[in-house]
């Protein structure tokens, strides 16, 4: 969840993924598939979108990952982040 381009409320975020992409993931991923052979799709391109790349891979197409962030350029960022600590301690994620 971000209230703009530099606040992220990361136990939002990892709260609304996990509602999202987690919680019945394989019956999300099941809907994908179905969607991406019902509309006839041939390759699917996404911004860095992991669940995409899952879909793709199950209906047997190629995909890619277009995005116009570059980790190199993260460096140019000052970033106020304790993510580390919030990860070792939270159940939302899929390790």
């Amino acid at each position: 969840m971000q209230a703009d381009a530099f606040t992220v409320d990361m136990k939002a975020s990892l709260e609304l993924y996990h509602a999202t992409a987690v919680v019945d993931r394989e019956a999300l991923l099941d809907a994908e598939v179905a969607w991406l052979t019902a509309a006839g799709v041939h390759i699917v391109v996404s911004d860095t979108v992991p669940l995409a790349c899952a879909a793709a891979h199950n209906a047997q197409l190629p995909s890619a990952v277009v995005t116009n962030f570059s980790w190199g350029a993260a460096g140019y960022c000052q970033f106020d982040i304790q993510l580390p600590c919030f990860l070792d301690s939270n159940p939302l994620l899929i390790r």
